[in-house]
């Protein structure tokens, strides 16, 4: 109760109010994304996968890049099709993961490669 009034007594709102967490007999809110402007918000949810009892949540912005005075060379170009996902997937199933590292230094390693590969083989020079 605390919460949810500090966060109306600051203009933020909940954008996600379903369970993200599955870890005993009823499932719990654990995962908040937070708005104080609800007129960019296009979409919000949850998405249902059975890879872990953890849901992953979203939240789409309805904003235009180029009409708030971005340049479009502010934004990188990207080149993503058939080709060049299936490049991407052929490489990243290649890499190989040291699972005996701490999970801090294991992420870094799996963070710098995607980026390298998605850069590599998404981002246009």
């Amino acid at each position: 109760k605390k919460y949810i009034d500090c966060l109306f007594s600051n203009n933020f709102l909940p954008l996600i109010s379903r369970a993200t967490h599955f870890g005993g007999l009823n499932g719990t809110c654990i995962d908040h994304i937070l708005t104080n402007d609800l007129s960019k918000v296009a979409k919000t949810g949850v998405i249902r996968c059975s890879i872990s009892r953890h849901l992953p949540t979203f939240l789409n912005l309805d904003i235009k890049i180029n009409s708030s005075g971005f340049s479009k060379n502010d934004k990188p170009l990207t080149r993503i099709n058939d080709v060049t996902v299936q490049g991407f997937l052929t490489e990243f199933n290649k890499l190989v993961f040291n699972f005996s590292l701490p999970a801090k230094s294991l992420f870094s390693v799996f963070h710098t490669s995607f980026k390298s590969l998605y850069d590599k083989w998404f981002i246009k020079p």
